[in-house]
């Protein structure tokens, strides 16, 4: 379907909108964007062909994008942006500065004011609108007590490039991870809600946007081992209570007041693994002693939600990967027992 230009959505290709007329574009484009707003074709050629899907879970839009080279002026203020290209490059020219972006290497963060973007190559993106609220939400948590997150330490009113490199992390790779999992969770929002993956993507922001903050000094923050260990055990608790819900880093950090990396590196030192590798284990040692209760749940779909795995087959692969069989497995065996 999106042969003509050598290009696919970053997700959602299957059942994309497409459309081959430049008027339609725009007519949709104005009924999306409020304000006024000017969309041109760049390409010289005969034909014209704009593709987009988008999807909504927990607090964040994604908006899939592939197009053949345009232009598009935004004449009037919308909220802050980000946008990753998947494959080509843009740019945009905002207050008269220049601005760029290429796929794989650099992200665009738009503070909303006026600009004029130009697409010279055929291009694939995403595109999300910010929820400014979830955003210093999920700094603070990230960044703790001793580093407040804020519109002015995250430069929300600077447009600029974002390197996609940072600290030895692809950003690009993590992103195209993520979705592929939308691409192939898109028609079950809930899931990707209880993945946590609206927050994934907005952690991902808050490093892009503040890495200095982000990947500064590790344990700066997290005070003393006993006050630590205390943290430690309110955390496990709060996860034990909450097994068969969503939970999120951004959710551990708000209970233990300990930054992102205060609260890796205490899980590290007690458990030697990350806090959601913990969660995931308690989990699964929850299913186990369903499983092998014989009244216990029916079916293994109905001990994967009760334990807050997104799906049967997620909660299957995990089940597998620690105790060397499936849940089937475990099950029969219990009840031949």
């Amino acid at each position: 379907m999106l042969r003509p230009f050598h290009t696919t959505l970053p997700f959602g290709n299957q059942d994309a909108l497409v459309d081959h007329s430049l008027q339609s574009v725009s007519e949709k484009i104005g009924q999306a964007v409020a304000g006024g707003i000017e969309v041109g074709s760049l390409d010289k050629g005969s034909h014209f062909l704009h593709a987009a899907n988008q999807v909504r879970f927990g607090r964040i839009q994604l908006n899939a994008l592939a197009f053949t080279p345009m232009r598009v002026h935004r004449k009037t203020e919308t909220k802050r942006t980000i946008v990753i290209p998947f494959s080509g490059d843009l740019q945009a020219v905002v207050g008269g500065k220049a601005l760029a972006a290429r796929a794989g290497h650099t992200a665009l963060f738009s503070s909303g004011k006026p600009r004029l973007g130009t697409f010279n190559t055929s291009l694939s993106q995403i595109l999300v609108e910010l929820d400014d609220h979830y955003l210093l939400e999920v700094a603070n948590a990230m960044l703790g007590p001793g580093l407040h997150g804020s519109a002015h330490s995250l430069g929300l009113e600077q447009d600029r490039p974002l390197p996609l490199h940072l600290n030895g992390i692809s950003f690009d790779s993590v992103f195209r991870a993520h979705c592929r999992t939308v691409d192939s969770l898109r028609h079950q929002p809930a899931a990707l809600s209880m993945l946590g993956l609206d927050d994934a993507f907005y952690r991902n922001f808050v490093a892009l946007l503040a890495p200095a903050l982000v990947f500064g000094d590790p344990g700066c923050d997290v005070g003393s081992r006993a006050k630590e260990a205390r943290v430690l055990n309110l955390v496990c608790d709060y996860v034990q209570s909450r097994l068969g819900h969503a939970l999120t880093m951004t959710e551990l950090e708000q209970v233990s007041g300990l930054s992102e990396r205060g609260l890796q590196y205490a899980f590290r030192r007690r458990f030697n693994c990350t806090p959601m590798a913990w969660v995931r284990q308690q989990r699964l040692a929850m299913a186990q002693a369903l499983l092998r209760d014989p009244h216990g749940p029916v079916t293994v779909a109905a001990i994967a939600l009760q334990t807050g795995f997104a799906s049967a087959s997620l909660f299957a692969r995990h089940y597998r990967q620690h105790f060397g069989e499936l849940p089937s497995e475990t099950r029969l065996r219990t009840r031949w027992h």
